[in-house]
């Protein structure tokens, strides 16, 4: 889908997944985005609530500097995100201080129907 554009910037070693790493990749047409981050999360062992809101800060930071103001945040391990205390307000933390003030829509996405149900009721917490 993105034309080997991932697999080249892991095959150079520009980005590993480690927390704060952050890549630009274009989807040259492929879907409506125009620019589409990949941004670390660190070692899935050590993935804890302040590691989400390490890697939200970072991909808020890398939007707004590159102009965006609308945008979608999706986690590919649902599990990861819902093992977090209160995983919306840690992502609201997150972007409020990545955005540093500047106007940010940020949405997520649900990998499938139960994360769905886990993010809206984490929400309405």
């Amino acid at each position: 889908m993105l034309c080997g554009s991932l697999s080249a910037i892991l095959l150079e070693r520009r980005i590993n997944g480690s927390l704060g790493d952050v890549a630009l990749l274009t989807s040259q047409r492929k879907i409506p985005a125009q620019k589409i981050f990949m941004i670390g999360l660190g070692e899935r062992a050590g993935f804890d609530a302040s590691a989400l809101r390490a890697a939200v800060r970072n991909a808020a930071s890398a939007a707004v500097g590159a102009g965006i103001s609308r945008a979608v945040l999706a986690f590919t391990h649902g599990d990861d995100l819902f093992a977090q205390e209160e995983p919306v307000q840690t992502i609201q933390d997150g972007l409020s201080e990545g955005a540093g003030g500047r106007m940010l829509d940020m949405s997520l996405l649900a990998a499938d129907a139960a994360s769905y149900e886990k993010l809206a009721r984490s929400a309405k917490a």
